[in-house]
């Protein structure tokens, strides 16, 4: 975890799996920034008190009192679209049965599916 005391602007294109959190120096405010699919995100996290001996973490970032974990904090990827290999393992990995009738077949690999919706 890095954090940068703020007094110029934010660089640009960080990484989502980058934990770099900035402090304003005049009102102490935490926020984090980083780039996800070519958009830069800002992010207000919370502030420190006055003397700066406690932090309030903002209300929409808790969950029963305590704050969301960097995963929970970054789970929005702004529109990418994931594409995934895999193959059917029961009891964990599966796909209705006679998908191979319902999922178009992919030609540019041989005997992959495109099962994307399918229950």
């Amino acid at each position: 975890m890095i954090v940068i005391i703020l007094e110029l602007e934010i660089p640009a294109n960080l990484n989502i799996d980058q934990r770099i959190y900035f402090i304003t120096k005049s009102n102490l405010t935490v926020f984090e920034a980083y780039s996800i699919n070519q958009v830069d995100i800002r992010k207000s996290l919370g502030h420190f008190s006055g003397s700066g001996r406690s932090f309030r973490w903002l209300h929409n970032l808790m969950i029963k009192g305590d704050p969301l974990d960097f995963i929970s904090q970054r789970s929005n990827f702004y529109g990418i679209q994931l594409k995934i290999v895999t193959e059917i393992q029961k009891p964990y990995i599966f796909f209705t049965d006679g998908y191979e009738q319902k999922a178009p077949n992919k030609t540019d690999i041989p005997e992959t599916f495109d099962v994307t919706g399918l229950p």
